[in-house]
């Protein structure tokens, strides 16, 4: 049976300091939260921004999945991992794709939670096969995203996508 662990990411109001703890099922069931942390007390100026749960999968280089994780694959696509109600199964991202498929194929290279979310690279035919991570804000149609020297559109953004168009060497 796998470790039933949470993720907790908490935002410092004054500072956007973000403060990451993990626990067992155990010890939040055994504890008082507030004192297995003062970002738990919001006299200490924190914010609760997300509760992740463990996949009770790992990456490739060992390191725990959780919920709301960006995970690339080999083929250098980059997915969200959430849980799937339909499924029943931790899957990454729009397609339904299975995460024990390719969890231990693949790494962590961040999470939603405060940090980034994926820019998905729209083709003509409306369909995206290519994405890249971009700083977590609110984007506005026609803002210029720039990513390893290619400029991006912003057609679209919502709270943990952006949705893009590749601007041409013409354009530019």
């Amino acid at each position: 049976m796998r470790e039933k662990k949470f993720r907790y990411t908490f935002k410092h109001i004054a500072t956007d300091n973000i403060e990451r703890k993990i626990y067992t099922l155990s010890q939040l069931e055994t504890r008082n939260v507030s004192e297995l942390s003062p970002c738990f007390n919001s006299e200490f100026g924190y914010e609760l921004i997300g509760r992740d749960e463990f996949t009770g999968l790992k990456d490739k280089l060992g390191n725990d999945i959780y919920e709301e994780d960006l995970i690339e694959r080999n083929d250098g696509q980059i997915r969200r991992v959430y849980w799937h109600d339909k499924f029943a199964d931790w899957v990454a991202t729009d397609f339904g794709d299975s995460l024990y498929l390719f969890a231990d194929e693949s790494k962590i290279v961040g999470t939603t939670r405060g940090t980034m979310k994926i820019a998905y690279i729209i083709n003509a035919d409306g369909t995206s096969r290519e994405n890249f991570i971009v700083e977590l804000k609110d984007y506005k149609k026609g803002d210029i995203i720039e990513n390893y020297g290619e400029k991006f559109e912003v057609v679209s953004d919502n709270t943990s996508t952006v949705s893009t168009l590749r601007i041409s060497e013409e354009n530019k």
